[in-house]
């Protein structure tokens, strides 16, 4: 579904691939980046285990940017693949425009969970 959306909008901005292709960057760009997802939650594990021993591990400043250094890479190896694939000559406008979705999805779930719907 991610491939469909992402393609169907590059193929607006002129991307020159076919559907397959961006279903296999796509692929292959979060295959990369699950090397870096499987760091960040073994990071994130042994920061929780050491919270018992110092208490500094516990808070949200220290054991959160793992998970949202593991997201930046995602959307920066998706968005060269696909700015590759599409034939696009810059990365930068991609990578900006799927960190403004992903800003924009954060910010819409803090606001459902602050009202209680999530």
């Amino acid at each position: 579904m991610f491939a469909m959306v992402v393609g169907a909008v590059c193929r607006i901005f002129g991307g020159r691939d076919s559907w397959r292709k961006i279903r296999i960057t796509v692929f292959w760009g979060a295959f990369v980046t699950a090397l870096f997802g499987v760091a960040a939650v073994l990071l994130t594990v042994m920061y929780t285990n050491l919270e018992v021993y110092y208490p500094i591990f516990g808070v949200p400043l220290i054991f959160m940017p793992p998970y949202w250094i593991g997201f930046v890479f995602f959307i920066w190896y998706i968005s060269i693949s696909i700015s590759v694939a599409q034939g696009f000559k810059h990365v930068s406008a991609v990578f900006l425009s799927m960190s403004i979705v992903a800003l924009a999805g954060l910010i819409g779930a803090m606001y459902f969970h602050a009202i209680g719907m999530l």
